[in-house]
């Protein structure tokens, strides 16, 4: 009887040591992971690198290699000086109801979808706190694109001095963006692409200096019907996202392991979105994600710190590393209008000389019945800016066409038009595709 009474204490003693065993063996596990900070070496990263076991790349680079107090001017996302509910209760929108309808590919990027790019070149901040205006533009470029189907060279390329200086400058939003002061948690950046819009870059290009008063608003500037927030570390609900309404807004907490990077697929321990809410999970710095790729279990993220950074501009980021699934949010576009233009250089014949000319068509397409006020043609002569040159009123359009002949293109010239369709408060409904002529040669 005794021998029996020992043998169940000696299991239970076994069974007692084994879980123990594996609770200790899981927090040495959990103690055993070195994380990154913000004041590590490239040395220092390199042997983290090693002994966590994670695939990637650093060297120095101008971010890495900033002063400590050029850092804190430049990481400037934050925590709001107070909760705004409204931001936080928006839900997921439209989104909440595609996700599962849709095949989602094992890759899927949106700089090379079906054979075209729907995202312009990377740009570069400079030292300026905007990374949260970057983030927001590149969103809304993307979406944009998409919505109205312009790639490659096409595609918009919208004003982060825009944001920065004209709507943060609106006092409904200057307490949470404002130039190259960064910007708080609540994407009220996202809030003003709403309500106010956005203009092109050609129209404001970036400055890191404040030009003092915005004289913007009088230009053409396209807005967006509403933004929502993608539910915390939903993999699935961001890839929806990135694949139904385009480019994302996403935010990142960085360390000088995300600044040294240079190639590989970034990974740290920063994978829980534990704030409540937890879209208030501490991030420094903004970003966009243009895709994702399964056998890396990583998204794409594309970064605001010029070409030469990571690789060209971009960084593959584990789906949960640095926070990057804790406060994604997508931009929806209203109804468009379809425009295209097509040209044809043609020539008249003279006995002592020849001229150039291009006739020019604009094909408008508007199944929804936007109100649409007028058509403006627009030319950019080889390097220069795009000008004005014709606009046309929507009552003076027959069966969907207008025709315009551009005389006199000058010798060795390239010409390049655009359309864009402005409605009765002069924001743009569509811009049409580019195309480019040359004069005589």
């Amino acid at each position: 009887m005794k021998n029996k009474v020992y043998i169940k204490i000696f299991f239970i003693i076994f069974f007692i040591s084994i879980l123990l065993s594996g609770v200790m063996f899981s927090a040495d596990a959990n103690e055993d992971i070195k994380k990154f900070d913000k004041e590590d070496t490239l040395e220092e990263i390199r042997e983290k690198i090693l002994h966590n076991g994670y695939g990637f790349s650093v060297d120095h680079n101008w971010v890495f290699d900033m002063s400590k107090e050029e850092k804190k001017l430049f990481f400037t996302r934050r925590k709001p000086i107070k909760k705004d509910i409204s931001y936080v209760s928006k839900g997921m929108g439209p989104l909440q109801y595609e996700i599962g309808k849709k095949v989602l590919p094992a890759k899927f990027d949106w700089r090379d979808h079906n054979g075209h790019s729907y995202i312009g070149e990377i740009r570069n901040q400079g030292g300026c706190g905007s990374c949260y205006s970057f983030g927001a533009a590149a969103t809304a470029e993307g979406v944009y694109n998409v919505a109205t189907g312009r790639y490659d060279e096409d595609c918009i390329d919208f004003s982060e001095s825009f944001i920065m200086w004209c709507l943060g400058k609106l006092p409904e939003y200057n307490n949470n963006f404002f130039g190259c002061d960064g910007a708080d948690y609540e994407y009220a950046e996202l809030s003003a692409l709403v309500k106010y819009g956005i203009t092109s870059e050609i129209d404001f290009p970036y400055a890191e200096a404040d030009p003092g008063e915005c004289s913007h608003f009088e230009q053409p500037r396209v807005k967006f019907k509403a933004w929502y927030r993608v539910e915390c570390n939903n993999i699935e609900a961001i890839k929806t996202a990135i694949m139904t309404y385009g480019v994302v807004d996403a935010a990142v907490l960085t360390t000088n392991a995300m600044a040294a990077y240079s190639s590989g697929v970034y990974d740290d321990a920063n994978k829980t979105c534990s704030e409540i809410p937890c879209y208030y999970e501490e991030a420094d710095h903004a970003i966009a994600l243009v895709g994702w790729d399964d056998d890396d279990q990583a998204f794409i993220l594309r970064n605001s710190w010029g070409e030469y950074w990571g690789e060209n501009g971009y960084m593959r980021i584990k789906y949960s590393a640095a926070g990057v699934s804790c406060a994604v949010t997508y931009l929806v576009m209203g109804p468009s209008i379809s425009l295209s233009l097509s040209g044809e250089k043609k020539e008249l014949n003279y006995w002592a000389f020849t001229l150039k000319y291009a006739d020019l068509v604009v094909n408008v397409s508007n199944p929804s019945g936007m109100a649409v006020n007028r058509f403006i043609l627009k030319r950019k002569e080889t390097n220069g800016n795009y000008e004005e040159i014709k606009i046309f009123y929507s009552e003076n359009i027959v069966s969907g066409k207008y025709y315009f002949t551009d005389k006199y293109l000058a010798k060795n010239y390239e010409y390049n038009y655009v359309v864009d369709a402005i409605d009765n408060d002069g924001n743009i409904l569509s811009t049409s595709n580019k195309i480019s002529l040359k004069g005589a040669e």
